[in-house]
């Protein structure tokens, strides 16, 4: 959703903001929980695994643990209680093979139970 988010600005007015927030050197902070709230809000009925499957996408990048943590923090609280991760998804052929081994190898070196559990 974040990154669905960024990708429906058109690509010049991207690549301005984001020149203008580097000449400042000002840095993005996201407040997680305004975000869950505005996302449950405003689709109450949306389908995570549908979310989830979007990580297949060729401009989808995992840079590190922390944004791995965010993304699985951002999608846990977002998605209804009791609905798991479809950690089938992971182990299905992905079009970006890249993304898939990044966010594999994040998960199973980084991740919490509580944000992944591979034993659901």
């Amino acid at each position: 959703l974040v990154y669905s988010t960024f990708t429906s600005l058109k690509s010049e007015n991207v690549n301005q903001i984001l020149k203008k927030l580097d000449q400042k050197k000002v840095k993005t902070v996201w407040n997680i929980e305004n975000f869950v709230k505005v996302v449950r809000e405003l689709y109450p009925n949306m389908k995570w695994e549908r979310v989830a499957r979007h990580f297949d996408d060729e401009n989808f990048d995992i840079k590190d643990e922390r944004v791995f943590h965010q993304l699985m923090t951002i999608y846990n609280r977002c998605k209804p209680s009791g609905q798991n991760f479809p950690i089938h998804f992971l182990f299905e052929e992905w079009k970006n093979t890249r993304a898939q081994v990044q966010f594999l190898t994040l998960a199973i070196t980084n991740c919490h139970p509580e944000l992944l559990n591979f034993q659901q």
